[in-house]
């Protein structure tokens, strides 16, 4: 049995990004969406989706039973297409681009095709947990995000309070070999004065390593230029 399910929404990585902001390809998105637990909704502002068992294990369920099931699931989002098959998972990025998601599914189905979906159903929440755990570990050990809007509001533009950041938090979490990602969603305003007072002296100690260990994401066009400017001017 083959059968697609297509919509025209804002797709899978736009949605993810609300929670994850550091996604930057579709086929990333899709990789991440089949993962257990992972979801946009977890930082939005519906009520109906707020609480964390109410979204996340959907495209992990499904993907995992079409695989014990022996079947074929192709995710599509954007130009981003990932391939769950009985014995692998493989993506790949497409030349064409689909605004929203499609999942087309094939199943064998037989009088031979028998499936206890209740244990099924048991073994992934199992699986789910314990990825959960490993996964939320690793985040913790190796990433620090710093949503710029919490600590600084919009318009992020007072010197010390970027010194301040930098020298409680950035240059110690860098010492402890962490990945820093800074998300400058809804910030209007960010001088440069502010932004070489936060990143100059991380950049200079890290060297050209400070564009794999500091990810810049959300930024707007003026935003960018300005950090970019201090990324070349400090390695």
């Amino acid at each position: 049995m083959d059968f697609a399910i297509v919509d025209l929404g804002i797709g899978i990585k736009e949605h993810l990004q609300q929670a994850y902001p550091s996604i930057e390809t579709d086929e990333e998105a899709i990789k991440i969406a089949i993962e257990p637990e992972r979801s946009g909704t977890f930082n939005s502002n519906k009520n109906a989706y707020s609480a964390k068992n109410n979204a996340g294990m959907g495209l992990f369920l499904s993907s995992n039973i079409i695989r014990r099931l022996k079947g074929d699931l192709y995710i599509i989002s954007g130009n981003g297409q990932v391939h769950v098959s009985p014995t692998d998972t493989t993506s790949k990025t497409l030349k064409n681009k689909w605004n929203g998601t499609i999942a087309f599914l094939s199943i064998r189905i037989g009088k031979n095709s028998k499936a206890d979906l209740h244990s099924i159903l048991q073994d992934l929440r199992s699986e789910a947990e314990s990825e959960r755990n490993i996964r939320d570990n690793k985040i913790e050990q190796e990433n620090f995000e710093l949503n710029m809007n919490d600590y600084f509001g919009d318009y992020a533009e007072i010197k010390q309070e970027a010194i301040n950041f930098r020298d409680k938090y950035l240059l110690p979490k860098l010492a402890e070999g962490k990945k820093i990602t800074i998300n400058c969603k809804d910030i209007k305003s960010a001088p440069h004065s502010f932004l070489n007072a936060l990143l100059a002296t991380p950049i200079q100690n890290l060297g050209l390593a400070a564009y794999k260990r500091i990810k810049i994401v959300n930024a707007n066009p003026n935003i960018r230029e300005t950090i970019d400017f201090i990324f070349e001017d400090n390695t």
